[in-house]
């Protein structure tokens, strides 16, 4: 014995049709399948991922937004000095690739990464050195 499940989804219905012996006919079924209603377990199901959607895109867009400005940076005035390395190689013109005080704006990672290198002098206290 056999069991079939019933898919919900399926939309069935009996079509009743008079063939003459031969002849080509074009039939019409007199309904169409998009203007049906659904029932409301159906109905809430297509709400619920049409929020869900919706939801998931505005994730992806803020997301691909803060991907786009993770490239952004500063530098601490008289700290600090910064080079871009866009692929391992550095970036700029020579005399403009050491970036000093300010906000700048690179790709982000990775294609490019952000070396900073503090240039304050340092004070080391002998007395906890040693």
């Amino acid at each position: 014995m056999t069991q079939q499940i019933k898919n919900p989804f399926l939309h069935q219905h009996d079509h009743h049709h008079h063939h003459d012996d031969g002849h080509d006919h074009d039939h019409e079924h007199g309904h169409d399948h998009h203007l049906e209603e659904l029932d409301p377990a159906q109905q809430s199901l297509s709400d619920a991922l049409r929020v869900s959607f919706l939801i998931l895109k505005a994730v992806m867009v803020v997301l691909l937004v803060l991907y786009l400005f993770s490239g952004v940076f500063s530098v601490t005035e008289g700290q600090e000095q910064a080079v871009r390395l866009r692929f391992g190689r550095i970036v700029g013109r020579p005399g403009q690739q050491v970036y000093e005080r300010g906000w700048h704006l690179g790709l982000p990672y990775p294609i490019e990464r952000v070396i900073k290198v503090p240039v304050a002098p340092r004070q080391v206290s002998l007395a906890n050195a040693f």
